[in-house]
């Protein structure tokens, strides 16, 4: 779902009711709104004003008996505020979050990005916001002391508000940590956006609430090309992506491991990080969809073969029957290399030779480093691989793919060397 600022500070309220009631909600002395229709998130119609209102009207007495919980998000002094309403835990606010559970908030400065609105993207639990002001908690050193085996460290933690330009991220812990998650999101972002969107860490805190308390862990970090802009096509294409990416189940997990992989290509340093990260995503990715899939080796088949005993068994005299048998069953046991995988994939997708290439040219980069050598890294096969996890990613997130990016013709001819 894709929201305003202006829709966003009227509020979005939701929940889990199991009983027939009227949700409504009114700004002050001001009037009640329509009921709310939708459960998985529904505008507010009142006015963002300090003095908000909200009833609930059962249809029936048996609602009463039935369990009904339904919260209330809204932006107040650029942070995010939810007020909960449960018939059972009673009204709860909770600061930072959309839920109750553990959630990552993780704000990044993309110095390279525009956008002329702010926009606020929810699916799930998960919250997303292009932002021009953020306020978070900061921590600076004061003074340390060290005596014998003691040492004492003071640091002062305040509140500070920034503006600027912001992509904050609110994620909650899935079948990964919530910090995991929240990059993973920030991998999305990088995909869709461009690299220009894995900007400067600004915040980064750990946020759980429960019915005991909320607990805070901050992180603060503080770290020329034209700015990219946001186009209209480009949130649309996210906020489908981060719906898919919201509600991913145990078969999706690769997908988020390439998301997140391909962050840290992008955010990295050197060429060998950035091509060890990207080769690692596309592996991972490619790796459990082949399984999934059913990907046979075409060396499957003639390993097979009723002959294949045949022909070692001049072996067996000096090394005797046991260690033959151990061998052509080892043989027989053959999977898809990731090369085969690569074609496959490229085959299934229509991706090319050009998608070919550029793996097998990352991959002459990479074997070496997996053998101790310790040459350089050219830039081009960090880019090499890069091209190849992200169009293999759109794919898979049915994505338009975006223009190739341009490598010289070793590239290309890369397929001659292997």
């Amino acid at each position: 779902m894709k929201l305003t600022a202006d829709e966003y500070h009227r509020g979005l309220v939701s929940g889990q009711v199991d009983s027939p009631v009227t949700v409504q909600t009114a700004a002050g002395n001001g009037p009640w709104s329509h009921p709310l229709p939708n459960q998985t998130g529904s505008m507010a119609e009142s006015l963002p004003l300090p003095d908000r209102r909200i009833r609930f009207e059962p249809t029936d007495r048996s609602a009463l008996l039935r369990r009904f919980h339904v919260r209330w998000e809204v932006i107040e002094n650029d942070e995010l505020v939810t007020r909960v309403w449960d018939n059972e835990r009673g009204a709860s606010t909770l600061m930072g979050v959309p839920n109750f559970g553990r959630f990552h908030r993780l704000v990044v400065e993309p110095r390279f990005l525009s956008w002329n609105d702010d926009t606020v993207f929810r699916a799930g639990d998960v919250v997303v916001r292009l932002a021009s002001r953020v306020r978070g908690e900061a921590s600076s050193p004061v003074g340390e002391s060290h005596e014998g085996d003691r040492s004492s460290f003071v640091v002062e933690v305040r509140t500070i508000e920034l503006n600027g330009k912001y992509i904050e991220i609110i994620a909650p812990e899935t079948q990964q940590s919530a910090r995991d998650e929240a990059y993973t999101i920030l991998g999305l972002l990088a995909l869709v956006l461009g690299e220009v969107a894995v900007g400067d860490v600004v915040f980064s805190e750990d946020i759980e609430h429960t019915d005991e308390g909320t607990m805070y862990g901050v992180v603060v970090a503080r770290n020329l090309q034209m700015p990219r802009p946001v186009m209209a096509a480009d949130e649309e294409a996210f906020d489908r992506s981060l719906s898919l990416i919201a509600n991913l189940r145990n078969g999706g997990k690769a997908l988020a491991v390439g998301l997140r992989w391909y962050e840290h290509g992008v955010r990295a340093d050197s060429t060998v990080d950035k091509l060890l990260a990207f080769y690692v995503g596309l592996e991972a990715l490619l790796g459990a969809l082949a399984e999934t899939r059913g990907l046979r080796s075409p060396l499957a088949d003639i390993v097979q073969d009723e002959r294949i005993p045949e022909l070692f068994a001049s072996l067996a005299e000096p090394h005797g029957q046991a260690v033959v048998d151990r061998l052509v069953a080892r043989l027989r046991f053959v999977g898809p290399s990731i090369l085969d995988m690569v074609e496959f994939y490229a085959r299934e997708h229509n991706l090319g030779d050009g998608f070919v290439a550029r793996f097998r040219y990352a991959k002459r980069a990479r074997d070496p480093l997996m053998h101790g050598s310790t040459a350089t890294v050219e830039k081009e096969s960090a880019d090499a691989a890069q091209d190849a996890l992200a169009r293999a990613l759109r794919a898979e997130l049915n994505l338009r793919q975006i223009e190739e990016i341009p490598l010289s013709d070793d590239v290309n001819h890369a397929a001659d060397d292997i």
